[in-house]
């Protein structure tokens, strides 16, 4: 798999799970010193085309989609994420097979190193981010998603009940340097 140490990516088992706001937290933290990348990937599966927003027309869609937000003014998570300091944001769609291919492409025009964050479980099927954590919804929003294989692999798993602070505190210890994410165990 390949490693992708200055991704921070955050995955979750339910809409609502905190995913967007986590990641919001994360790009405020960074976007100071920084021009901070962020993007949503979502992978595609054919049951579910409509449920995803509307990005771009089916009839535009082939595989997959990359499309930078410019919207900063709504409550769409991409646009969430540029109201919170990112330089740029991007959303991909992609469907099972494409999934890699959406991400070589995005992080071909995208990817120079810096601070890159992610809201995306399924992408970490396919890469190794610097720092993964999962938001845990119980009892889930809607139909729950299996989710049993990242949670092993999770770098942090963070409940949807859970003090904000503790997920703060969390954050504060976030480091970025030459290019990668790492947690500080110091205070």
């Amino acid at each position: 798999m390949l490693s992708v140490p200055n991704l921070f990516l955050v995955g979750g088992n339910s809409r609502h799970s905190g995913k967007t706001t986590l990641a919001c937290d994360v790009i405020r933290k960074f976007s100071s010193d920084f021009e901070v990348t962020a993007f949503k990937l979502t992978r595609i599966h054919p049951a579910e085309k409509e449920m995803h927003g509307n990005h771009r027309s089916e009839s535009e869609f082939s595989g997959y989609s990359i499309m930078e937000e410019a919207d900063d003014d709504s409550s769409k998570d991409t646009s969430l994420m540029l109201q919170s300091g990112a330089h740029k944001v991007v959303y991909v769609r992609a469907t099972e097979g494409y999934l890699q291919r959406a991400f070589e492409e995005f992080r071909a025009k995208y990817d120079h190193g810096q601070p890159l964050v992610c809201e995306s479980r399924g992408l970490r099927d396919v890469i190794v981010p610097g720092i993964f954590v999962m938001m845990m919804r119980i009892p889930t929003w809607g139909p729950p998603k299996e989710v049993d294989q990242y949670l092993h692999i999770a770098d942090k798993i963070f409940y949807f009940d859970q003090s904000r602070d503790v997920q703060l505190e969390w954050i504060n210890r976030l480091q970025f340097k030459n290019g990668q994410f790492y947690f500080s165990y110091s205070k």
